[in-house]
C-alpha cells in the first residue's frame, strides 16, 4: 500500500507542476495578446 501512496503523490506533484507551466504560459500569452491589441494599428 505504500507504493501505491507514493505513486499518487509522485503524480499528484506531476499535476502541479504541469498546472503551474501552463498557467504561465496562458499568462504570456494574454500578456502578449493584449500588448498586440493595444498596439499601433497597421
Amino acid at each position: 500500500m505504500c507504493w501505491f501512496r507514493n505513486i499518487y503523490t509522485f503524480g499528484f506533484h506531476i499535476y502541479l507542476f504541469f498546472n503551474k507551466q501552463s498557467a504561465r504560459a496562458q499568462s504570456i500569452l494574454f500578456l502578449q495578446n493584449e500588448k498586440d491589441e493595444n498596439g499601433p494599428r497597421e
